[in-house]
């Protein structure tokens, strides 16, 4: 599985960056800038670490640098954005355990095949690339996947990325009626829920890493939110509340995750993205 040039470097560039603060001291964050043991104590410092981001993007040696050191769990990480992002952590040196249906599997194999990985070699320990069948919003199956990154790395996590998601296209009111209340209830279970599921089950595992770096940093979660959240169209209702609610529980999780050297943050995806990931396959 290959994905559009554009759309590798826009999506996973962007994850590359936000995987980079796992391991970096003293970078810059926006949800945190009102916690002391977290602010850049000067305007300069905060303007040369933004530049140092940069380079994090798609093909940076530094970038691979700091990958190399990320052991990560990406949910809905057989298809789209999550199979985007799980392809270019692992080709970066990244260890990953991809976190989805079963149906997903196929799709899997087909991304360790495009790596050069048989399905044999997935059976042992060399690949840092494994599946994990979980539903999101069950947090047994949850706490399976997180077991599955320790037994096959041999660390907890210090990365989650959450790309799990569905989407239901469906008027408040229609011809058909009113908007069906499991419709409604089922998508915000899946991407609200399911979401907060795994950054609170995943922020407790990286609570168990020694610190890093001057900071205390332990780990990062990555949301995947969508310009939904704040202008949904006709027909998005249920999608765009639960990708608000996304964006919403982002800062007080990361106030919450901060005295234990966890960040937070929340990419919002738009349209352009999301087609050129579509007419790639």
């Amino acid at each position: 599985m290959e994905v559009a040039g554009f759309a590798w470097s826009v999506t996973c560039g962007r994850v590359a960056k936000a995987f980079c603060l796992v391991n970096t001291e003293r970078q810059p964050s926006s949800s945190l800038r009102s916690i002391d043991r977290f602010r850049v104590k000067n305007h300069q410092e905060q303007t040369n670490h933004r530049k140092n981001l940069v380079i994090c993007s798609h093909n940076s040696v530094y970038g691979t640098m700091m990958l190399s050191r990320t052991v990560a769990i990406v949910t809905g990480g057989s298809s789209g954005l999550g199979a985007a992002t799980a392809l270019y952590l692992v080709k970066n040196g990244a260890r990953v355990v991809v976190a989805d249906l079963g149906h997903g599997h196929e799709n899997f194999l087909k991304m360790a095949k495009a790596l050069g990985v048989s399905e044999q070699e997935l059976t042992r320990d060399g690949p840092g690339l494994a599946f994990a069948e979980t539903d999101v919003t069950d947090p047994t199956a949850v706490e399976a996947a997180l077991d599955l990154v320790e037994q096959k790395y041999g660390e907890p996590v210090n990365a989650a990325v959450n790309c799990a998601g569905i989407a239901v296209a469906r008027r408040t009111l229609s011809k058909k009626g009113p908007h069906p209340l499991d419709d409604f209830a089922k998508t915000i279970m899946v991407n609200t829920v399911g979401s907060f599921n795994v950054g609170r089950l995943a922020a407790e595992r990286m609570g168990r890493r020694e610190p890093e770096g001057s900071d205390g940093l332990r780990g990062c979660i990555i949301n995947t939110a969508s310009i939904a959240a704040y202008e949904g169209q006709i027909g998005q209702v249920a999608y765009a509340a639960s990708k608000g609610g996304v964006v919403a529980m982002t800062l007080p999780m990361a106030r919450d995750l901060a005295p234990y050297g966890i960040r937070v943050m929340t990419l919002v995806s738009n349209a352009c993205i999301r087609r050129c990931l579509l007419l790639s396959k």
